[in-house]
């Protein structure tokens, strides 16, 4: 590969990799920061992933609804229906299938 076929490459990846989305801090990702630390403060768990999530209106209000995982493996649902502040959270209980 050129030298040049090497940069065009590299400034695409990085020109996807700045445009995958805002960081969590952002405005509109703060309930994603007030997620984590309640489940910092309520379950001690450390988030590794946020695996889904779902935001809406519901009337006026906006609703999210999300699943992540800890760092020990645990796994939360939360929602939020605004203006609350706090989400509800739920553990995800593994359930063994027989084949």
């Amino acid at each position: 590969m050129s030298r040049s076929h090497k940069i065009a490459a590299m400034l695409c990846a990085l020109a996807f990799a700045t445009s995958a989305g805002p960081p969590a801090s952002s405005a509109n990702e703060q309930w994603l920061d007030d997620l984590m630390l309640q489940l910092a403060v309520e379950e001690a768990c450390d988030v590794a992933e946020l695996l889904s999530s779902t935001e809406g209106f519901l009337g006026n209000n906006v609703f999210i609804d999300a699943r992540v995982q800890c760092e020990d493996g645990r796994q939360f649902d939360a929602s939020r229906l605004e203006p609350a502040e706090e989400f509800t959270l739920r553990i995800c209980e593994v359930v063994e299938m027989e084949c």
